[in-house]
């Protein structure tokens, strides 16, 4: 069974406004959802604009958290610091998410950022990924988690810098 959380903010109040991200979440929560998706899947989250605060995103994957699948996807499309990611309405610090993810009872989740300076969240995420190991009946590990980053750390350069 596969559960996706896809988010997407074109911009929180303050930033420059993107143009895309919040189309590209529902278009990954559409891709799943449609013939090309999986055939088992659990559910789909779609937070967009101001539906993607860090509470609605902590509150769904605090959903994933309580209701085991296979695979869990995270997407997340729209600005990123070094730091985290911006949800509508705060910066979600990638600590917070890496916390939720540790608890995931799933085989497999995929962590995907398409924000500036992405690759940042691979130090935070790999302590928890560390953690985060499945017991299963005979005391085995398993499980992964995978990160996919738009951007390496700092790559992203200031309008008009070069």
């Amino acid at each position: 069974m596969y559960r996706v959380i896809s988010c997407g903010v074109n911009g929180p109040s303050g930033a420059e406004p993107l143009q895309f991200a919040e189309k590209d979440a529902a278009d990954v929560a559409a891709l799943f959802q449609s013939a090309l998706g999986p055939r088992e899947l659990a559910g789909v989250a779609l937070l967009q604009g101001a539906d993607a605060t860090g509470a609605n995103i902590l509150s769904a994957l605090a959903e994933a958290v309580l209701e085991a699948s296979d695979y869990l996807v995270f997407y997340f499309s729209g600005h990123g610091t070094d730091d985290g990611v911006a949800a509508a309405d705060e910066l979600l610090p990638y600590d917070d998410l890496a916390e939720m993810i540790r608890y995931v009872d799933a085989l497999h989740v995929f962590f995907i950022l398409d924000v500036c300076s992405a690759g940042s969240a691979a130090g935070f995420l790999n302590t928890t990924v560390a953690c985060r190991a499945i017991a299963t009946a005979d005391d085995s590990a398993v499980g992964s988690t995978d990160i996919l980053a738009a951007t390496a750390r700092a790559t992203a350069r200031p309008r008009g810098g070069r």
